[in-house]
């Protein structure tokens, strides 16, 4: 039986924390208090919005950047090493230590530190974006 709870923490960590992270940084400065405005579904919907562009974002550009330089992020990263990664750790052991899992979690640490750094700078860039144009006043 999978494991309801770490799936839910999964999936939180992938789908929606880069969209609460990119609102995060778009309402900044003079929008703060905007953060939190609206229905909590409207926000669930416009953050989860804001994690699927970010994360399209993301997979342009590793496919770029596989394609034209030697960063090769998707060679230890499938479907499969993330699914035995999180099953060792729902069932408290520790991953075994070899050379090519040491890999895997690199990489799969770089990969959401990534995402999340993209969308907290997406977020920023926006919001100057729209304070220097005023967009904000029309």
């Amino acid at each position: 039986m999978e494991n309801v709870a770490l799936n839910t923490i999964f999936y939180i960590m992938i789908f929606i924390f880069p969209g609460i992270l990119f609102r995060k940084f778009y309402f900044g400065g003079d929008f703060n208090k905007q953060f939190q405005q609206g229905n909590l579904m409207e926000r669930f919907l416009w953050t989860v919005f804001f994690s699927v562009i970010i994360i399209s974002l993301c997979v342009l550009s590793f496919i770029y950047l596989e394609n034209h330089t030697n960063f090769k992020i998707a060679n230890y990263l499938t479907y499969d090493t993330i699914k035995d990664l999180f099953e060792s750790l729902s069932n408290n052991k520790l991953p075994e230590e070899t050379d090519k899992n040491s890999k895997i979690y690199l990489n799969f640490l770089y990969l959401i530190l990534l995402i999340y750094l993209i969308s907290a700078v997406f977020g920023y860039f926006s919001y100057k974006i729209i304070r220097i144009l005023n967009l904000d006043v029309h």
